[in-house]
Protein backbone atom coordinates (compact mmCIF):
# COMPACT_ATOMS: atom_id res chain seq x y z
CA UNK A 1 0.00 0.00 0.00
CA UNK A 2 0.80 3.14 -0.27
CA UNK A 3 1.88 5.97 2.41
CA UNK A 4 -1.42 6.88 4.28
CA UNK A 5 -3.67 4.03 2.83
CA UNK A 6 -4.70 1.44 5.09
CA UNK A 7 -5.37 -2.02 3.97
CA UNK A 8 -9.33 -1.91 3.22
CA UNK A 9 -8.89 1.66 2.05
CA UNK A 10 -6.40 -0.07 -0.62
CA UNK A 11 -8.53 -2.97 -1.25
CA UNK A 12 -11.67 -0.73 -1.38
CA UNK A 13 -9.93 1.86 -4.46
CA UNK A 14 -8.22 -1.23 -6.08
CA UNK A 15 -12.00 -2.76 -6.49
CA UNK A 16 -13.82 0.35 -8.10
CA UNK A 17 -10.25 0.39 -9.78
CA UNK A 18 -11.07 -2.95 -11.36
CA UNK A 19 -14.89 -2.42 -11.64
CA UNK A 20 -14.17 0.82 -14.18
CA UNK A 21 -11.45 -1.22 -16.52
CA UNK A 22 -14.24 -3.61 -16.65
CA UNK A 23 -16.35 -1.15 -18.04
CA UNK A 24 -13.90 0.34 -20.22
CA UNK A 25 -12.78 -3.18 -22.00
CA UNK A 26 -16.27 -3.61 -23.66
CA UNK A 27 -15.97 0.21 -24.85
CA UNK A 28 -12.18 -1.19 -26.48
CA UNK A 29 -13.67 -3.97 -27.97
CA UNK A 30 -16.41 -1.90 -30.09
CA UNK A 31 -12.96 0.52 -30.79
CA UNK A 32 -11.35 -2.23 -31.93
CA UNK A 33 -14.05 -3.74 -33.73
CA UNK A 34 -14.47 -0.54 -35.76
CA UNK A 35 -11.06 -0.13 -36.73
CA UNK A 36 -10.91 -3.26 -38.34
CA UNK A 37 -14.14 -3.25 -40.39
CA UNK A 38 -13.36 0.16 -41.43
CA UNK A 39 -9.94 -1.23 -42.63
CA UNK A 40 -11.09 -4.20 -44.35
CA UNK A 41 -13.68 -1.95 -46.34
CA UNK A 42 -10.88 -1.75 -49.18
CA UNK A 43 -9.34 -4.58 -49.34
CA UNK A 44 -9.47 -6.69 -51.94
CA UNK A 45 -5.92 -8.78 -52.10
CA UNK A 46 -5.25 -11.23 -49.89
CA UNK A 47 -1.97 -9.43 -50.23
CA UNK A 48 -2.52 -6.52 -48.19
CA UNK A 49 -3.99 -8.35 -45.37
CA UNK A 50 -1.48 -8.62 -42.20
CA UNK A 51 -0.39 -12.37 -41.89
CA UNK A 52 -0.97 -14.27 -38.55
CA UNK A 53 2.85 -13.95 -37.44
CA UNK A 54 2.48 -10.48 -38.02
CA UNK A 55 -0.82 -9.82 -35.49
CA UNK A 56 0.73 -12.69 -32.98
CA UNK A 57 4.03 -10.53 -32.94
CA UNK A 58 2.08 -7.16 -32.34
CA UNK A 59 0.55 -8.98 -29.91
CA UNK A 60 3.99 -10.19 -27.98
CA UNK A 61 5.28 -6.79 -28.36
CA UNK A 62 2.13 -5.47 -26.27
CA UNK A 63 1.51 -8.15 -23.79
CA UNK A 64 5.73 -7.87 -22.99
CA UNK A 65 6.15 -4.08 -23.32
CA UNK A 66 6.74 -1.99 -19.80
CA UNK A 67 5.10 1.45 -21.93
CA UNK A 68 3.71 2.25 -24.92
CA UNK A 69 6.59 3.45 -26.31
CA UNK A 70 7.64 0.41 -26.96
CA UNK A 71 4.25 -0.84 -28.81
CA UNK A 72 4.18 2.62 -30.86
CA UNK A 73 8.43 1.50 -32.20
CA UNK A 74 7.28 -1.87 -32.83
CA UNK A 75 4.13 -0.56 -35.16
CA UNK A 76 6.16 2.36 -36.72
CA UNK A 77 9.32 -0.03 -37.47
CA UNK A 78 6.54 -2.79 -39.32
CA UNK A 79 5.42 0.53 -41.34
CA UNK A 80 8.41 1.73 -42.30
CA UNK A 81 9.44 -2.00 -43.61
CA UNK A 82 6.22 -1.91 -45.14
CA UNK A 83 6.81 1.45 -47.25
CA UNK A 84 9.22 0.18 -49.41
CA UNK A 85 6.95 -2.67 -50.64
CA UNK A 86 4.68 -2.13 -53.74
CA UNK A 87 0.92 -1.31 -53.25
CA UNK A 88 -0.17 -4.32 -53.36
CA UNK A 89 1.97 -6.25 -50.93
CA UNK A 90 1.58 -3.67 -48.55
CA UNK A 91 0.04 -4.03 -44.73
CA UNK A 92 0.86 -1.94 -42.41
CA UNK A 93 0.41 1.01 -44.64
CA UNK A 94 -2.20 -0.32 -46.73
CA UNK A 95 -5.53 1.97 -45.78
CA UNK A 96 -3.35 3.84 -42.90
CA UNK A 97 -3.68 0.61 -41.08
CA UNK A 98 -0.29 2.00 -38.70
CA UNK A 99 -1.97 5.76 -38.07
CA UNK A 100 -5.03 4.45 -37.25
CA UNK A 101 -3.75 1.88 -34.78
CA UNK A 102 -1.91 4.83 -33.85
CA UNK A 103 -4.82 7.07 -32.96
CA UNK A 104 -6.68 4.64 -30.95
CA UNK A 105 -4.07 3.89 -28.82
CA UNK A 106 -3.41 7.75 -28.28
CA UNK A 107 -7.07 7.72 -27.48
CA UNK A 108 -6.99 5.03 -24.78
CA UNK A 109 -3.64 5.59 -23.43
CA UNK A 110 -4.59 9.44 -22.80
CA UNK A 111 -2.27 11.53 -21.10
CA UNK A 112 0.93 10.37 -19.49
CA UNK A 113 1.20 9.75 -15.79
CA UNK A 114 0.45 12.76 -13.76
CA UNK A 115 0.25 15.17 -16.59
CA UNK A 116 -2.54 17.33 -17.05
CA UNK A 117 -1.80 18.90 -20.54
CA UNK A 118 -2.69 17.47 -23.78
CA UNK A 119 -6.25 15.15 -24.87
CA UNK A 120 -7.16 12.67 -22.09
CA UNK A 121 -8.41 8.98 -22.73
CA UNK A 122 -9.73 5.92 -21.49
CA UNK A 123 -6.83 5.74 -18.77
CA UNK A 124 -7.93 9.63 -17.67
CA UNK A 125 -11.71 8.45 -17.10
CA UNK A 126 -11.41 5.82 -15.31
CA UNK A 127 -8.67 7.57 -13.13
CA UNK A 128 -10.91 9.97 -12.83
CA UNK A 129 -14.27 8.45 -12.50
CA UNK A 130 -12.33 5.99 -9.80
CA UNK A 131 -11.20 9.23 -8.04
CA UNK A 132 -14.60 10.62 -8.00
CA UNK A 133 -16.06 7.39 -6.60
CA UNK A 134 -14.07 7.42 -3.91
CA UNK A 135 -14.49 10.66 -2.77
CA UNK A 136 -17.98 10.70 -2.51
CA UNK A 137 -17.87 7.95 -0.20
CA UNK A 138 -16.58 9.24 3.64
CA UNK A 139 -14.45 6.43 4.88
CA UNK A 140 -11.51 7.58 2.57
CA UNK A 141 -10.05 10.79 2.32
CA UNK A 142 -9.14 12.35 -0.80
CA UNK A 143 -5.35 12.69 0.15
CA UNK A 144 -5.23 8.70 0.40
CA UNK A 145 -6.84 9.02 -3.07
CA UNK A 146 -4.36 11.14 -4.45
CA UNK A 147 -1.26 9.17 -3.10
CA UNK A 148 -2.96 5.95 -4.31
CA UNK A 149 -2.63 7.02 -7.89
CA UNK A 150 0.66 7.01 -7.79
CA UNK A 151 2.49 7.36 -11.68
CA UNK A 152 2.97 3.46 -11.88
CA UNK A 153 -0.41 2.70 -11.40
CA UNK A 154 -1.24 5.10 -13.91
CA UNK A 155 1.10 3.64 -16.53
CA UNK A 156 -0.35 -0.09 -15.34
CA UNK A 157 -3.75 1.34 -16.49
CA UNK A 158 -2.69 2.59 -19.28
CA UNK A 159 -0.73 -0.64 -20.47
CA UNK A 160 -3.34 -3.04 -19.39
CA UNK A 161 -6.14 -1.11 -21.53
CA UNK A 162 -3.88 -0.97 -24.56
CA UNK A 163 -3.29 -5.04 -24.03
CA UNK A 164 -6.65 -5.22 -24.44
CA UNK A 165 -7.45 -3.38 -27.18
CA UNK A 166 -4.54 -5.23 -29.21
CA UNK A 167 -5.81 -8.46 -27.94
CA UNK A 168 -9.15 -7.24 -28.83
CA UNK A 169 -7.63 -6.13 -32.49
CA UNK A 170 -6.15 -8.83 -33.10
CA UNK A 171 -9.07 -11.49 -32.79
CA UNK A 172 -11.13 -9.47 -34.97
CA UNK A 173 -8.80 -8.94 -37.43
CA UNK A 174 -7.80 -12.56 -37.83
CA UNK A 175 -11.91 -13.01 -37.87
CA UNK A 176 -12.26 -10.50 -40.66
CA UNK A 177 -9.02 -11.86 -42.61
CA UNK A 178 -10.83 -15.33 -42.84
CA UNK A 179 -14.15 -13.75 -44.55
CA UNK A 180 -12.14 -11.54 -46.51
CA UNK A 181 -10.39 -14.27 -47.95
CA UNK A 182 -13.40 -16.79 -48.27
CA UNK A 183 -14.85 -13.35 -50.41
CA UNK A 184 -11.58 -13.52 -52.71
CA UNK A 185 -12.41 -16.99 -53.15
CA UNK A 186 -9.15 -18.19 -51.09
CA UNK A 187 -11.36 -20.07 -48.01
CA UNK A 188 -8.83 -22.84 -46.85
CA UNK A 189 -6.07 -21.39 -48.47
CA UNK A 190 -4.93 -19.07 -45.69
CA UNK A 191 -1.70 -16.87 -46.58
CA UNK A 192 0.04 -18.83 -48.99
CA UNK A 193 -1.62 -16.89 -51.74
CA UNK A 194 0.21 -13.57 -51.74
Amino acid sequence: MTAGATTAEGRRLALLLRRQIALEKDVLMGVASDLVKGHFVSIERNSNILRDAQLKNLEGVAFSALNRAEVIKFINKQADKDGDQKPDKQKWVFNELHKNLLARMAQIAGRDARKTEGEPGSKDRIVASVKEKASASPSIPESVVNAWFIAEREQEIQMELLREFISHFAVFYTLQASEKRRELGLAGKGEENE
